[in-house]
């Protein structure tokens, strides 16, 4: 008695094309995380340019990290919801883009 493979195996063609994809995917997930990493550098520029004490910056990092996380949380239950075709889509990243044209122009969001 055989036993047969579960799923066929893909096409030649279709497997690095996947790997691009993650790998593009991750690179971005890095850039954004690396992105997010970087205002600690800035720390004391900020402090002294906005007149924070240590403990105020500190509770405006935690506030972010925690409404990061749990935003985090909240959109992978979306993308489970949509599926990673609907949710990566060009329209979805696109009014992303769009959503933070506002902050890199200087206007209030």
């Amino acid at each position: 008695m055989s036993v047969e493979p579960f799923a066929p195996a893909a096409s030649e063609g279709a497997r690095p094309l996947r790997w691009a994809i993650i790998a593009l995917i991750f690179a971005g997930t890095l850039v954004n995380y690396i992105d997010r990493q970087a205002i600690s550098v800035l720390a004391p520029v900020l402090c002294r340019d906005l007149g924070l004490s240590n403990t105020e910056y500190g509770s405006i990092g935690s506030v972010f990290l925690f409404t990061y996380a749990f935003s985090m949380w909240l959109w992978g239950a979306v993308f489970d919801w949509l599926g990673s075709r609907r949710g990566y889509s060009p329209f979805s990243s696109g009014r992303w883009r769009k959503s933070g044209m506002p902050s890199r122009a200087g206007w209030p969001a």
